[in-house]
């Protein structure tokens, strides 16, 4: 990176680089309404939108075309493209020219944008839920809170506010904490060298693997198989204890009424969140199919699906959990469209866009 230049009135990061090009990012200290359509791209479409923005020697089809008009409408300001964790993480492990293109492709058509972390939003609904804050457009009410420019959005637990010792002025300080969060994705996604997490790798396939060996057990269980939706559920919510447990003390719920909650209320109330009833009905549609084998980005994939499909207006998403999420629907409240290709996906978006 060459040089940062903040322009005031447009409230944009502009960031030169030696390789003779330019990417812009909207900083948000002035306040943005979601005003526009959000449409959130599973991995494997920002690739097909990579590669329609570089490769030379692409095939015309009709995914690479749906992808060069996508591309028009982020660059004019028509819709917006979030980022979310799940694709740091897997732009991250590729390296090379590859990553750079598919970072410079990302970052260019999100412009800052990002989605709200996934875990942050699970906290956020079982505490909405258990303090009786529901209402019948919480979704849609709820869009600014999940699609924003704030720093560290993206990430499971925001960072501690930094105490200012710089002797800035508030809007000042605001200015350059969100040009320092800005820079350092940029930077950090578009270095080429991989980097695989891991440990959060060997923990996402030791819980793939407890959970594929429920499904088994369920499979191979006549009496498990009457109650596989109390099993299911019983899962389910194991996996959030602790974020069950601070709502429920920050509703002020007793621990009788909490038990009660558990027992006759949870499976209802939990299909009125626009995340979790999704995670929830793919978390029981994976486990009653023993025979869907784990793979290590599922965790990823559904979590991250889930929760886009809960609030955006369109979900373009990788075939089985495009098709996990279309056999939800049913059972959910109303949210995003789902589409497994660009090209399906492209007539909605243009509706959407008038």
């Amino acid at each position: 990176m060459e040089r940062s230049t903040y322009h005031v009135e447009a409230d944009l990061i502009e960031f030169a680089f030696e390789e003779n090009f330019a990417l812009h990012a909207e900083v948000g200290h002035k306040k943005r309404l979601l005003n526009r359509p959000v449409v959130y791209l599973d991995q494997v479409h920002w690739v097909s939108l990579a590669r329609a923005l570089y490769s030379r020697e692409v095939p015309r089809s009709p995914e690479i075309t749906a992808a060069e008009q996508l591309i028009k409408h982020a660059r004019d300001g028509r819709l917006i493209l979030p980022l979310s964790a799940g694709h740091v993480v897997e732009t991250a492990k590729t390296g090379g020219r590859r990553r750079v293109d598919l970072a410079r492709c990302q970052l260019e058509l999100s412009r800052g944008w990002q989605m709200l972390s996934p875990l942050r939003t699970r906290a956020a609904e079982l505490t909405d839920l258990l303090s009786g804050r529901l209402t019948e457009t919480y979704a849609r009410d709820r869009r600014e809170a999940l699609f924003r420019l704030d720093p560290d959005a993206i990430w499971g637990r925001s960072a501690p506010t930094p105490k200012n010792d710089s002797g800035l002025p508030p809007t000042l300080q605001d200015i350059s904490d969100r040009m320092t969060w800005i820079s350092s994705l940029f930077e950090m996604l578009l270095a080429q060298e991989p980097t695989f997490p891991t440990d959060g790798h060997a923990m996402a396939s030791k819980w793939g693997q407890s959970i594929h060996e429920l499904a088994i057990h369920m499979r191979s269980n006549p009496h498990a198989r009457r109650y596989r939706r109390d099993l299911t559920r019983t899962r389910f919510l194991s996996d959030m204890q602790i974020d069950l447990a601070n709502a429920a003390k920050g509703s002020g719920l007793s621990t009788s009424e909490f038990g009660a909650w558990l027992k006759d209320s949870a499976e209802k109330d939990l299909a009125l969140l626009p995340h979790l009833a999704r995670l929830r009905e793919i978390f029981h549609l994976r486990i009653i199919n023993a025979d869907d084998k784990w793979e290590s980005n599922d965790l990823i994939d559904m979590l991250y699906l889930s929760c886009s499909a809960g609030y955006a207006e369109v979900v373009v998403a990788e075939k089985k959990f495009g098709n996990y999420l279309l056999r939800a629907d049913p059972r959910v409240p109303p949210g995003a469209a789902v589409f497994l290709r660009l090209a399906d996906a492209l007539p909605e978006i243009e509706r959407l866009l008038g």
